[in-house]
């Protein structure tokens, strides 16, 4: 369970509370500040929990074509699975976190895959190269959703939606001995990748569902009234997906150097690279 260590009267749904409701949580908040015991919490959820199952699937084939030719592909699999209940806010008050005595609970359901293939030649060159090239592929599937009390009477399912995830990239990389003991080493790779994410998010007014994005007022009238009075909208009305690719070159440059059988003196330079996301 978390701790608060503060409370912010305007931030967020907190902002439209009653001032009685709101004294009722800086209060909740500073006595739970002021508690000398860390291992004390506060919560108004006693039917927490979190499950998280996994399958993973992974798989290495060798075929030694020769005794300088290798080929190399490497496969993986995962299922994840999991569901969790849990107190937000850190207080006795039900009106953040989950819904207490109620069946929502947070899920996450993602499924991956990803799958590598390597060429291998060594002892070229009078055994002074070895090198690799290959191909990488990687693809996730997934859906999130998580379902928290805002304020009494207003049940937001933030964030919801789903998720797609690609990537590609081929690379080499090729290590040289000038002596027994001197090498050099260098790689490169190019990375694409693409990101896709539908939100879903959307809010439930006594338990209608209305779409977070549209903030839909009857017009003429203002802010804080509930949109539901004019009927609930489709629950796939905001839906809203977008996406972004991303690609770059990376490389890495090492001269290593064996002093004797159990030391070995090196120097490296590299690039990363990180894909971008929402």
């Amino acid at each position: 369970v978390p701790a608060p260590v503060a409370f912010n009267p305007s931030g967020g749904g907190v902002a439209r509370l009653p001032d009685f409701l709101k004294g009722a949580f800086q209060a909740a908040v500073d006595a739970q500040v002021a508690r000398d015991d860390w291992t004390k919490a506060s919560t108004d959820i006693l039917d927490a929990f979190e499950n998280v199952e996994n399958l993973i699937v992974a798989n290495t084939t060798t075929w030694e074509i020769n005794d300088n030719l290798t080929l190399k592909n490497i496969f993986g699999y995962r299922d994840v699975d999991h569901t969790s209940r849990s107190d937000i806010d850190g207080t006795t008050l039900g009106a953040f976190g989950a819904r207490p005595g109620t069946t929502d609970f947070s899920t996450l359901e993602a499924e991956q895959y990803s799958n590598e293939i390597q060429l291998l030649g060594t002892n070229r060159l009078d055994g002074k190269l070895d090198w690799i090239v290959g191909a990488y592929f990687y693809q996730m599937e997934g859906n999130q959703d998580q379902p928290v009390q805002a304020t009494f009477g207003v049940n937001i399912d933030s964030p919801r939606g789903d998720v797609k995830n690609e990537a590609y990239a081929v690379f080499g990389e090729v290590n040289y001995r000038f002596t027994d003991q001197l090498a050099l080493n260098f790689g490169v790779r190019q990375s694409w990748d693409k990101r896709e994410v539908t939100v879903k998010n959307q809010f439930r007014i006594l338990s209608i569902p209305v779409p977070l994005e549209c903030n839909v007022f009857p017009e003429g009238v203002q802010g804080g009234v509930p949109p539901f009075i004019n009927g609930a909208l489709p629950e796939d009305a905001c839906a809203r997906t977008v996406d972004e690719s991303f690609s770059s070159p990376t490389w890495r440059l090492g001269l290593s150097y064996d002093v004797r059988d159990n030391m070995m003196l090196y120097g490296s330079v590299s690039t990363g690279y990180r894909t971008g996301g929402f």
